[in-house]
């Protein structure tokens, strides 16, 4: 199992869940242990450098696909997944008073410009890959009319433009959980309870005497400043 683990698989975390389940189900000697695997947050001020500099190529990049740009910036901005991203519909965009509101959980959140305007546009131009254009609700069609862009090729146009959806995303969790409370975090970016408390934790964040405060608020941003603040927070 250690010579299998020292050639980098490209699951290691599915293969320690399968050695521990063989395990349990008694398939396997209890005396075989699976190491445990743990992410200890960015690798240094270098993610954070690199997850900034793409975020703000990607909002002010004319050049680049509207789509692409929005589903980036939804991983390096909100913690999101290329799983979550692909199955957005366009009723979780909705505009209340000049602002454009985005529904990733339980609560919406309020989008900065210029990421307000990108998201219009693209419900605005949604087309599909097909040679027949077909409506659907779907935030990010996909070739299929009627279906979604497939995650494995929405992972793979986020690579060409330089997001790796993977690291974007834990270092994304990371910073906003060091500037977010858990409960909040949770009901804004749709991930569960004890996802946000651990990476809170991961983190360092200490929100005890903090809670009471940001309690009745409903919207996370990032500044409206990002180019130069790349701080997100609550407002």
């Amino acid at each position: 199992m250690e010579s299998y683990l020292n050639t980098k698989p490209s699951y290691p975390g599915q293969f320690t869940s399968f050695v521990r389940w063989a395990v349990r189900r008694r398939y396997a000697q209890a005396a075989i242990k699976a190491p445990a695997l743990r992410w200890t947050g960015p690798a240094g001020p270098h993610d954070q450098d690199e997850r900034w500099a793409v975020a703000r190529r990607l909002l002010y990049d004319e050049t680049l696909a509207t789509a692409d740009r929005v589903a980036g910036l939804l991983v390096l901005l909100y913690a999101q997944t290329a799983s979550s991203i692909h199955r957005l519909t366009t009723d979780r965009v909705t505009q209340d008073n000049n602002h454009v509101l985005l529904s990733l959980g339980d609560r919406p959140i309020r989008l900065p410009a210029p990421l307000d305007g990108l998201m219009v546009e693209l419900v605005a131009s949604r087309t599909t890959d097909t040679l027949i254009r077909h409506e659907s609700d779907w935030l990010f069609p996909g070739r299929s009319a009627g279906q979604p862009i497939h995650e494995s090729r929405l992972r793979r146009r986020l690579t060409t433009i330089g997001v790796k959806s993977g690291q974007g995303r834990r270092t994304a969790l990371f910073a906003l959980a060091q500037e977010v409370p858990a409960g909040l975090l949770s009901k804004m970016l749709g991930v569960h309870i004890s996802v946000a408390v651990a990476w809170q934790r991961a983190s360092g964040g200490d929100w005890m005497g903090y809670a009471a405060e940001v309690a009745a608020r409903s919207a996370i941003r990032i500044g409206s400043q990002t180019k130069d603040a790349p701080n997100a927070y609550l407002q």
